[in-house]
């Protein structure tokens, strides 16, 4: 039970001109005392004003708790999450170079953004929610990786094997919990008058989904913050903050109301190239598609993952770089009309990773929530390489200091360590604009006018401003 926090809602209101604005950093160091340091000189915020922050999961304890300390005087509110490591790759990217005194490499960070409202009729009102839906347990979803193309198998969870014998298998139905109630400090709040939010979450988050789908006029952008057992204090499961409280499930977050104009939000799919399609969505049902142009739709991708190029290596060798083309990830991109011969993944519904498929019955399972609707369009994609490149969206000349960033990212593995031995003798600070949270259980994402969902393909960045 949160404490305490309705009357620490704030709603912010300002004077003089009609915008509103976001200041915001993310600041990356090999020593976590030297971003504290870093923050000992953060000025304070104007009243009326709320700071959101992403702490990488990595730092110690007392650590984090100096620099909760330290954002708290930030603004009269503040709401944040522990986060992923951001990989060394994106780290370089975004400017930090590599310090021959760091034995690990391992990158820390602090992401902080700070709002000014500047108008009366803008607020930015703080919100959190304790809903919580079922385990996430999908349909279809696989224990070993990569598609499965033979029924039967081991391989598939009761859910797929529960539709492929004609039995019930709950997507859909209420066991996703309760759906559609308001988020306390939003009660009362046109949902039309919502331009934008920023939510950090942990996980069976359908119910808090279902109620960011009410904001249809919003750019909806956040984590799913990071896994947090072995990191916090007290080995909470996740870690999100709201204000001086500590929370274990559920969600918070910031939305702007009243905005005169809403900014845009970008997404990107780092890696992911398409491999065939498009096709039309003929026959489906829940997030199970039985056929695509009136073809056998995992048929479909098993002759799609069958003409990937190989090597020239011939023979046994050959055979082997089959079998491991196989064993990679596919996703299917959904479209709600058929897409042009120039694919553009940003414009898609969403993108997720197909889970199952019987080429025997045609059925294939996408890891989504949302059901893949008749005669919306999917075409199918890989990944080209293992490691997926840099976003775009990350890169200095796409940030700036008002944009907010969120990456889904691989798991780091990484536990967190006393400040003094990971202590990097004269390590600096490098500061970049904008606002750059990571986390390896995806990122949130929904456009003005559609369903709010979860992507967790690695590489998959939504970015809100300039």
């Amino acid at each position: 039970m949160l404490k305490g926090v309705r009357s620490g809602i704030k709603y912010a209101s300002g004077a003089t001109s009609s915008r509103y604005v976001w200041t915001a950093s993310t600041a990356l160091s090999f020593s976590p005392k030297a971003l504290v340091q870093h923050l000992v000189n953060k000025p304070t915020a104007k009243g009326g004003s709320i700071t959101i922050f992403a702490l990488s999961k990595n730092i110690s304890p007392p650590l984090l708790q100096s620099i909760q300390t330290l954002l708290s005087q930030t603004a009269p509110t503040t709401v944040g999450c522990l986060s992923e490591v951001i990989p060394s790759s994106i780290a370089e990217h975004l400017g930090l170079a590599h310090d021959p005194n760091s034995e690990s490499g391992e990158t820390y960070s602090v992401s902080v953004a700070t709002f000014h409202p500047q108008d009366s009729s803008t607020r930015v009102i703080p919100f959190f929610s304790s809903l919580q839906g079922r385990p996430n347990v999908s349909l279809g979803r696989e224990i070993k990786s990569g598609p499965r193309f033979e029924g039967g198998s081991e391989s598939s969870d009761e859910g797929f094997e529960a539709f492929l014998s004609g039995r019930s298998w709950g997507f859909g139905d209420d066991a996703r919990g309760k759906t559609g109630e308001s988020l306390a400090g939003l009660d009362g709040i046109s949902p039309g008058s919502v331009k934008e939010i920023v939510s950090f979450t942990t996980d069976r988050i359908q119910p808090i989904l279902k109620s960011f789908s009410s904001y249809q006029a919003a750019s909806i952008a956040g984590l799913v913050g990071s896994s947090t057992p072995f990191h916090s204090a007290n080995s909470a499961p996740y870690t999100l903050y709201f204000n001086n409280e500590e929370l274990q499930t559920g969600a918070v977050g910031v939305a702007i109301v009243g905005a005169p104009a809403r900014r845009p939000l970008t997404v990107e799919y780092a890696g992911l190239v398409p491999l065939a399609g498009p096709y039309e969505v003929t026959s489906s049902k829940g997030n199970i598609v039985l056929t695509l142009s009136e073809q056998n739709a995992a048929r479909l991708l098993l002759t799609a993952v069958q003409s990937i190029p190989t090597s020239n290596i011939k023979n046994a060798a050959s055979m082997y770089v089959r079998q491991e083309e196989k064993e990679k990830e596919f996703f299917a991109a959904v479209f709600d009309s058929k897409p042009g011969k120039t694919i553009n993944l940003g414009s898609a519904r969403h993108i997720s990773r197909i889970m199952a498929g019987d080429p025997s019955r045609g059925a294939m399972s996408v890891d989504t929530e949302e059901e893949v609707k008749l005669g919306s369009w999917v075409v199918f994609l890989h990944r080209k390489e293992k490691a997926f490149p840099t976003p775009h969206l990350l890169s200095p000349s796409s940030m700036s200091s008002s944009t907010l960033a969120f990456v889904s990212v691989s798991p780091s593995y990484t536990s967190p360590k006393s400040a003094d031995e990971v202590e990097v003798a004269g390590a600096s600070v490098r500061v970049i604009p904008g606002f750059v949270g990571a986390s390896e259980n995806g990122v949130i994402l929904s456009r003005p006018g559609n369903d709010s969902w979860v992507c967790g393909n690695e590489g998959a960045t939504v970015s809100i401003g300039p």
